[in-house]
């Protein structure tokens, strides 16, 4: 509770991988996992890890050595894959077309979280953009497209999911707040707010300014890495949880080219990996991805070399991108598709 108190201050598609997963190796190991923790860095490739090292001058995070090969995000309609595409992959084991949210052929497919929800555990979803964004609607949500924020909204009323944590949006959610107080959430515009209601049995907050501390221009009373804290916290019980974590503005600034404020980003993603390490236990498997690339980003040999030249693109790209997991009794090798990501969780959560 310290910590909490220290934030307060301040249907099936077919999918081939390219490298085979051998689940015999779960056979003995099914449901090893009381807890899981899935982290997406939107937009960041393995060059968006490296220049970050560079630039801030560190030698390589704990969670490097960790590094089990590549995650090909192709989607099922497009070389090139947007948020909504990827993170139903990544949510659902399954490909769809770009725009679609966990949805496909008029159907809608079951989530991870979903899945976990069902076997007893708690979810929580947590981003850094709104929550209505695609990724955490990957996770939450149902809908023909990822603009149908409405239906979005509707979807995860009625997932029951135990902890919603996103960016303040203008005041979209705030219309739903007599809606998701009927359903028994508790609901925080503020960190002071979101802490107060850490003994509550379910929670939505939208917070301001979700931004990396190390950036230059400006300075936060709150980072991802307090969030995370709060939330693995919240969602502690004797049965487990299912938690996913979105850093979102990796990828925003990223197609603004914006190479500074990206890598600030990815920084803030390895102290809140430092502070996972630290902290959890071994029942707790950990997973760090990224949903697809952005930006084509080339590679520093110096700082002095970190500019926004390095940049190739504005957009999401076929780049392949680095998958981390700890504390997960299975090695992958070479590149996977992003689908084996939702394998993974359940098999470690003992799901058929």
């Amino acid at each position: 509770m310290k910590k909490i108190l220290a934030l307060a201050c301040a249907a099936t598609i077919g999918v081939t991988s390219f490298t085979a997963c051998d689940f015999n190796l779960f056979k003995k190991n099914e449901g090893t996992a009381k807890n899981i923790i899935l982290l997406i860095g939107d937009g960041m490739g393995e060059n968006h890890i490296q220049n970050a090292l560079t630039y801030f001058e560190l030698t390589e995070p704990r969670f490097m050595a960790d590094r089990q090969g590549s995650i090909a995000t192709k989607s099922k309609n497009n070389a090139v894959t947007d948020s909504a595409a990827a993170g139903t992959a990544l949510a659902t084991g399954q490909k769809v077309n770009n725009g679609e949210i966990a949805y496909h052929n008029g159907k809608n497919i079951q989530t991870i979280a979903e899945l976990a929800k069902k076997a007893g555990k708690k979810v929580g979803i947590v981003t850094t953009d709104t929550l209505d964004g695609a990724t955490p609607s990957a996770f939450s949500a149902h809908a023909k497209d990822r603009d149908d924020s409405d239906d979005i909204v509707s979807c995860q009323l009625a997932t029951g999911f135990d902890l919603f944590i996103g960016e303040m949006d203008d005041g979209f959610y705030n219309n739903y707040e007599a809606a998701f107080e009927s359903k028994g959430y508790s609901f925080a515009s503020s960190p002071e707010e979101m802490v107060s209601y850490a003994s509550s049995d379910k929670l939505i907050a939208t917070l301001p300014n979700v931004r990396s501390n190390y950036r230059e221009d400006t300075k936060y009373d709150y980072q991802l890495k307090d969030i995370v804290a709060f939330a693995t916290e919240f969602l502690d019980n004797e049965n487990g949880y299912f938690l996913m974590v979105e850093s979102a503005h990796i990828d925003k600034y990223s197609h603004n080219n914006e190479i500074v404020n990206a890598l600030c980003e990815v920084r803030s993603f390895f102290d809140t990996m430092d502070y996972l390490y630290d902290t959890v236990s071994e029942d707790t498997a950990i997973i760090l991805t990224a949903d697809h690339e952005t930006g084509r980003l080339s590679l520093a040999k110096s700082k002095a070399e970190v500019d926004n030249y390095l940049y190739n693109s504005s957009g999401h790209t076929g780049v392949d991108v680095p998958i981390f997991m700890k504390n997960v009794p299975y090695t992958l090798t070479g590149t996977v598709q992003n689908t084996e990501v939702f394998e993974i969780c359940k098999k470690l959560f003992g799901l058929t």
